[in-house]
């Protein structure tokens, strides 16, 4: 399924505060979801500019729209899309992905599980997009000093890219890695996620918050899955908090 990518890219990653945008435009890591929520209010936008070259010798650039918001403390809602240049043709767009979760319960100690969900819509190309879906999932982090481990198990139901015709295929996706906090303003991080449609990439970063609402990042991802493809990007994101100041 997946075309190899050596992703190297500098996105949006809040690893300090909550806000950060992940999977699905949902608090997380480039690659991993994680169980936090934004503050009621608080909303996180990102963007950047990427190249990627596949495994089977096209290139593209793209450039990443993602939102994130939260709500009374317990509450997310995220959407996301990508503008893509192929090489040789004109921009287009990518799917749309509206995804929404709950806090469902904390624990002492930094733990916490949160309800995802999501909802694909088939706006993109077959070649580059899995087309409609739904998926429903949760995502489980915890604390050990200064080490943030999390991990994610979702289901999705798949229609392609002309839904209304084609038939419906169901996959189990995963995901799971961690934060290390180095000081205030840097943290490295990985993951590992795949699918049950054959999809396995292993992502590695690092990310640098020189002010409290900007940052930063350096990432990489192979695509376990097949061989051959490298993609470079540059990014930021931005969170503004809403409510006052504790």
């Amino acid at each position: 399924m997946g075309k190899t990518c050596l992703i190297l890219a500098f996105g949006a990653v809040f690893p300090a505060i909550a806000g950060m945008v992940g999977p699905g435009a949902l608090t997380g890591l480039p690659g991993l979801p994680l169980s936090e929520v934004p503050g009621p209010g608080e909303l996180c936008v990102r963007t950047g500019f990427g190249y990627v070259h596949t495994g089977g010798g096209s290139n593209r650039l793209e450039i990443p729209f993602a939102a994130c918001m939260g709500f009374e403390g317990e509450y997310e809602a995220g959407a996301v899309l990508s503008v893509r240049c192929p090489e040789g043709a004109s921009a287009r767009i990518s799917d749309i992905t509206l995804s929404g979760a709950m806090l469902y319960e904390t624990a002492r100690g930094g733990s916490s599980l949160k309800l995802t969900g999501s909802l694909f819509l088939p706006t993109g190309e077959e070649a580059f997009d899995p087309g409609a879906g739904i998926a429903a999932g949760t995502v489980t982090s915890t604390t050990f000093r200064m080490f943030r481990f999390s991990a994610a198990g979702e289901y999705r139901l798949h229609g392609g890219q002309s839904p209304w015709k084609a038939r419906w295929e169901d996959s189990a996706a995963f995901s799971f890695g961690g934060v290390s906090y180095l000081g205030e303003m840097v943290s490295v991080f990985t993951s590992v996620s795949g699918d049950s449609r054959g999809t396995l990439e292993l992502t590695g970063g690092a990310s640098l918050e020189p002010w409290r609402e900007l940052l930063l990042d350096l990432i990489l991802t192979v695509d376990m899955a097949d061989h051959g493809g490298i993609a470079g990007a540059l990014g930021l994101s931005w969170s503004f908090r809403g409510g006052s100041e504790p």
